[in-house]
């Protein structure tokens, strides 16, 4: 499976423009929206039109400048998966969701609804983690020399086997990936980036 997942486009015509010529030339499976696809909704509708031109099947979680209900109410317009607070199994790969957030460094809302989930994580064979905000003390979450990601993240994944934690939010970290235990960590930045299961 070939996937091209991207972040904090904030309705940037250049990384649009960017964005489709990249799908057009590795031609992926999916596309993977890790939220801040606008900036606080503005021109919203025409953003998404933009977006919608990419590819049919895309996965998409809200960032801090969408309100959840709208971005929900964009994906059933667009036939996308909204995947805030759900999975998807997709050929043997379990995708979890989660978007929204800023700063927050735990999230009780996450690790309640995780608790209802472990069973998909345990059966499936690969496993990736779709999070706004990055796990904490991680090469995707460090601003200027401090770490803010969300421990809450950080958590999860070393409790569980998760093959792959794209995440965005921290435009200071945009392309950069690390490790964290056998997980690889990625922000795939607003130009995008392929990855190949």
């Amino acid at each position: 499976m070939k996937l091209l997942a991207f972040t904090d486009v904030h309705a940037d015509s250049t990384s649009l423009k960017k964005l489709a010529l990249l799908v057009r030339k590795e031609k992926p499976d999916l596309l993977i929206n890790l939220g801040d696809f606008t900036i606080f909704e503005q021109n919203i509708e025409q953003v998404c039109a933009k977006l919608a031109k990419l590819h049919p099947i895309q996965l998409v979680i809200h960032g801090n400048h969408e309100d959840e209900g709208i971005a929900e109410l964009m994906c059933k317009r667009h036939k996308w998966t909204f995947l805030h607070q759900k999975t998807a199994l997709v050929d043997d790969v379990l995708f979890i969701g989660y978007g929204g957030g800023g700063f927050m460094t735990t999230d009780a809302a996450f690790v309640r609804w995780t608790k209802t989930i472990v069973d998909k994580v345990k059966k499936a064979k690969k496993t990736i983690l779709i999070t706004h905000q990055p796990a904490y003390g991680t090469a995707v979450d460090n601003k200027w020399g401090q770490h803010v990601g969300n421990q809450s993240f950080t958590d999860f994944i070393k409790k569980h086997n998760i093959t792959l934690a794209l995440s965005g939010h921290i435009h200071e970290t945009a392309t950069k990936s690390g490790k964290l235990g056998k997980t690889l960590l990625c922000n795939p930045g607003p130009n995008g980036k392929v990855f190949v299961l």
